[in-house]
C-alpha cells in the first residue's frame, strides 16, 4: 500500500521538484520521497511535462479527498 499525503505536503513537492527541473534524484535529495515521486509523475505520459497540468490535478484531488496517493492523482489527471 502507497503512502498517503495531504494537499499541502503534495503542493510543498511539487514546489521543490519545480526548484529542482524535476529532477528526480535532486528533488528527492533535497525534498524526500514525495518531492521525487512528484518530478517522477511530471515525466509521465498522462502529464506530459505539463507543471500547469499537474498543480490542477493537486488542486481536483484536495477537493476530493483528505489525504491520497500517486495513483488517485494519476486517475484525477485521467478522468
Amino acid at each position: 500500500m502507497e503512502l498517503t499525503y495531504t494537499e499541502a505536503e503534495w503542493r510543498e513537492a511539487l514546489e521543490i521538484a519545480e526548484e529542482n527541473d524535476f529532477d528526480e534524484i535532486d528533488s528527492r535529495e533535497r525534498g524526500g520521497e514525495l518531492a521525487a515521486v512528484v518530478a517522477d509523475m511530471y515525466h509521465e505520459d498522462v502529464v506530459g511535462q505539463d507543471e500547469v497540468k499537474l498543480y490542477a490535478a493537486i488542486t481536483v484531488a484536495g477537493g476530493r479527498a483528505k489525504e491520497w496517493d500517486r495513483e488517485f492523482l494519476m486517475r484525477e489527471m485521467t478522468d
